[in-house]
């Protein structure tokens, strides 16, 4: 249920990523993005992921629900333990999961924010029968690394130049 896509840049992660949505049919796609300059932002990317099911909120365990409310700033309270944040995180991810298949994909996870890439990590560790796709795409040799142990990973290399020239004439064919 969970991959890790590498590649140099410009090699078709993204647009692999927009293939996969779009083959999903009537899947809950739920995308976010790493950005450098939201990298010391805790839960930055893991808001703009998770907000599309904030109406799920209400079937999770109260400690639950009140730390992502905590961490995406509705509410105050002390500092949200990462472990709460994890154990929410899958929990949403279930429970929408319930209704119908959800895909999580992250471009650019090298630039994610630790709190959200612990948060995802550890709920993609979890994720079992549960109907929950999480695709991290990654950028190889960023300066920045996203190396989660214990996930699938698959790299993702330029065509050769026939395959290219190939490509670019069944395209021209279309």
């Amino acid at each position: 249920a969970t991959v890790v896509v590498r590649g140099e840049p410009g090699v078709g992660k993204s647009t692999l990523l927009d293939a996969l949505a779009d083959e999903l049919g009537d899947a809950s796609v739920l995308r976010t993005q790493g950005f450098e300059t939201e990298a010391p932002l805790a839960y930055a990317a893991l808001h703009g992921l998770l907000r599309p099911l904030a109406r799920h909120r209400g079937v999770l365990p109260e400690p639950q629900a009140r730390a992502l409310r905590v961490a995406f700033g509705e509410e105050d309270g002390p500092v949200v333990e990462p472990f709460l944040m994890g154990v929410a995180t899958l929990s949403l991810l279930t429970a929408a999961a319930e209704e119908r298949l959800v895909a999580c994909l992250v471009e650019d996870a090298h630039w994610l924010d630790p709190a959200s890439a612990d948060a995802l990590v550890f709920a993609a560790r979890r994720l079992g029968a549960d109907r929950v796709v999480l695709v991290f795409a990654v950028r190889e040799g960023a300066a920045r690394e996203f190396r989660p142990d214990g996930l699938a990973e698959m790299s993702l290399r330029g065509l050769e130049p026939t395959a290219a020239h190939a490509l670019l004439r069944h395209v021209g064919d279309l």
